[in-house]
């Protein structure tokens, strides 16, 4: 351990961490404790991603930790990173929840991160540490923490020549293309952003570091076929990506294609991504494509909820609308019949159940042990008793 922790801090200048959390739980405290053992520390826990790139690019942390939850994806924490200067290019630690399984082809190739399983313990999170910081102490990675520091010292131009530099040394080096035509991006350079980002797919390279801005690029451009060919790529490599459905939708309605965007949003629900987002859409394109039965449902058949869609899209003649509100109303009736009677029913059957205690009865003869009801008599006769006195 000793000599891990000297070799960390001959090639780790600065261990200082910044970590990213909406948890509820105090996973600053947690964190704190184990990096300890490696002699970093945690500058900051936030809920932030703001706060926490800043702090990466004013060189106060020279790692970042994200913690991956069921309603705040880390994923989605990734794609804020690749568009931030020098984040993009800030060595990364990810804390993975299985609910977000689907996403982690995905999210292991933004960046360079390393990914390490929930729930944590002391000594997965310090094997995670110690593997990212040999990734980053190696390869072509070296040079990008030396321009990541550059820049974050103030140095932009320095930096953005070491990133220049290792491109035009021909290794694949994803992150530092993503990084680079990030630079010409802020530059509105459009035709040098697109590129840098398409010489890196034709290298061999494809990762979301690199798709991701593509896409983006594409959607913001105007060029919707474009976009939507690469995220139909990316479906079938990452394994249907939670996190590009949004970007597969916008695509397909700047192409006018309502209809194909139905099962992005239907995924969204399935996996419990985001699903209160999906539903608020899913009716709007259900009745903008015609797909008036899934409609019904999906509003389930509130006549008020359809006016609003009616007077928004007028998609059904007046007279059409009015026969299908006064369908709406006659379900509501139906419904609230159907309520009523089945409280009624409850009703009767919590009136008409009665405690049943069971009788005791004699083991040889069967017959019922103590009294029984009143008029009958206490034994039966079988036949056999004499009546004579």
């Amino acid at each position: 351990m000793g000599i891990r922790i000297k070799k960390q801090a001959e090639t780790w200048e600065n261990r200082w961490a910044v970590a990213y959390s909406t948890s509820q739980r105090a996973i600053g405290i947690e964190l704190k404790d184990i990096l300890s053992k490696r002699e970093w520390k945690i500058i900051d826990t936030t809920n932030s991603e703001e706060a926490a790139f800043a702090n990466t690019a004013i060189g106060k942390a020279s790692m970042l930790i994200l913690d991956d939850t069921d309603q705040d994806p880390a994923a989605i924490i990734q794609r804020e990173q690749l568009f931030h200067q020098v984040a993009c290019i800030t060595p990364t630690l990810i804390i993975c929840s299985q609910h977000n399984g689907t996403d982690f082809k995905c999210m292991a190739s933004m960046g360079e991160p390393v990914m390490v399983p929930k729930p944590i313990s002391p000594k997965t999170l310090l094997e995670g540490m110690d593997q990212l910081c040999e990734k980053w102490s190696q390869g072509y990675l070296v040079d990008v923490r030396r321009a990541a520091a550059k820049m974050a010292e103030g140095q932009m131009q320095t930096g953005f020549r070491i990133l220049t530099e290792i491109v035009q040394s021909g290794q694949k080096a994803p992150i530092a293309a993503s990084a680079l035509a990030l630079y010409y991006r802020r530059q509105d350079d459009i035709k040098m952003t697109e590129k840098l980002l398409v010489s890196a797919i034709k290298q061999g390279i494809f990762e979301m570091s690199i798709i991701l801005p593509l896409i983006d690029l594409y959607l913001y451009s105007g060029a919707p076929k474009l976009a939507l060919r690469l995220i139909e790529m990316a479906f079938e490599r990452f394994n249907k990506p939670n996190f590009l459905c949004v970007d597969a939708v916008q695509a397909l309605i700047m192409l006018n294609r309502i209809k194909e965007c139905i099962p992005y949003l239907q995924q969204l629900i399935d996996n419990n991504y985001f699903p209160e987002v999906a539903r608020q859409y899913l009716p709007r394109l259900f009745y903008s494509s015609g797909e008036l039965e899934a409609f019904d449902k999906a509003i389930k058949y509130r006549p008020e909820r359809f006016d609003e869609y009616q007077r928004a899209w007028h998609l059904l003649a007046d007279e059409d609308a009015e026969r299908r509100k006064q369908q709406y109303e006659a379900q509501a009736q139906l419904r609230k019949q159907a309520a009523r009677q089945d409280k009624k029913d409850k009703e009767k059957e919590k009136e008409a159940v009665e405690e049943v205690v069971p009788v005791k009865r004699d083991k040889k003869s069967n017959q019922p042990l103590g009294f029984g009801p009143v008029g009958k008599p206490l034994f039966q006769d079988d036949g056999k008793t004499s009546v004579d006195g």
